[in-house]
């Protein structure tokens, strides 16, 4: 998901990261919504752990690609979290590296389990 719609990726994980913290207030004051809300926040923590992991694949494989190197799947995703790693080690662009790689990440593992569900 990641590889063929980054921008909409990107925007998709921006939007669910504002929306989180209204959403997840709204379902803690009421009784019924505090289970929903444990629920969302465990969620938002599982997909938060597997953004990077997602975007190191799509990256390592899309780097790969343009070099015309043969690698295998994992190679590629080792690839890409090496090198997302490297970028996360510069000061200032670090930060940002790692919210692009935070937004990609979460809005694709978002859209592609919204196209699950449609199916």
């Amino acid at each position: 998901m990641v590889s063929n719609s980054f921008w909409k990726s990107f925007g998709t994980g921006f939007l669910i990261v504002i929306a989180f913290i209204p959403v997840l207030i709204i379902l803690l004051i009421t009784i019924v919504g505090i289970p929903l809300a444990g629920l969302a926040i465990l969620i938002f923590a599982l997909f938060s752990y597997f953004a990077q992991i997602v975007v190191a694949g799509a990256f390592g494989s899309w780097i790969s690609q343009k070099f015309n190197w043969k690698m295998s799947m994992f190679g590629a995703f080792v690839f890409g979290l090496l090198l997302i790693d490297i970028l996360k080690l510069i000061p200032v662009i670090g930060f940002f590296t790692g919210l692009a790689v935070f937004w990609a990440g979460l809005g694709a593992l978002t859209l592609h389990a919204s196209s699950e569900t449609n199916k």
